[in-house]
């Protein structure tokens, strides 16, 4: 396994081709991604815990698997993408919906 990399704006974005395809129930993820997931420290990608996985989302062209993990922030995702034709993790991307899309916080 490769040392954790952290997806830019773009590079997270060049990952998606919509519409994007909820997997989670049929989805045989194509790696484990535990080990990657371990080697990250929450402190350094701007949460306090990491959870586990709620969603698995995969792209129009098949080319990579999205798996959203949850952390303890609302409505923070950390999303680990997986590139399919690889094999691998391609990176990670920490996902504030509450910023991206507008979402407010209950709180």
């Amino acid at each position: 396994m490769s040392d954790p990399r952290e997806l830019s704006e773009p590079e997270f974005e060049a990952c998606w081709a919509n519409p994007m395809k909820d997997v989670t129930d049929g989805a045989s993820i194509a790696i484990n991604i535990w080990p990657y997931v371990d080697a990250l420290d929450p402190i350094k990608i701007g949460v306090q815990a990491i959870f586990d996985v709620t969603y698995v989302y995969q792209d129009a062209r098949a080319r990579f698997h999205h798996v959203l993990v949850e952390t303890d922030q609302e409505n923070v995702i950390l999303v680990i993408v997986i590139d399919l034709n690889a094999q691998a993790v391609l990176g990670h991307h920490l996902l504030d919906m509450n910023i991206k899309y507008g979402i407010s916080t209950s709180h």
